[in-house]
């Protein structure tokens, strides 16, 4: 028996798990954005350069920040109904053992 054997079929859903890296990564870039202070910059006295930043910076977080944590909640919950469905099949009731199951 080798070492590098890979069992032959998984049950993950690949195209959730790439999905949820794209969303854990917009998160962790919004988050870094806010809380390191990144979003300061130097004054600015060109009118166009104003307006462009403000137009850049609004953009970027309209296509990252609710997005990207929508997705993942939906995940989150894609994840959660799979669980259920699983422990379903096995006869089992899901939730029980825990706190109010």
């Amino acid at each position: 028996m080798h070492l590098t054997t890979r069992p032959t079929h998984t049950h993950r859903i690949e195209i959730a798990d790439v999905l949820r890296g794209f969303a854990v990564m917009g998160i962790t870039l919004i988050h870094f954005i806010e809380r390191f202070s990144l979003y300061s910059f130097p004054e600015e006295t060109s009118n166009l350069l104003i307006f462009t930043d403000r137009i850049i910076w609004d953009s970027l977080f309209f296509a990252f920040s609710g997005k990207a944590y929508c997705i993942f909640a939906l995940l989150f919950g894609f994840s959660f109904l799979f669980r259920i469905i699983r422990k379903k099949r096995k006869g089992k009731i899901f939730g029980v053992g825990l706190p109010g199951g």
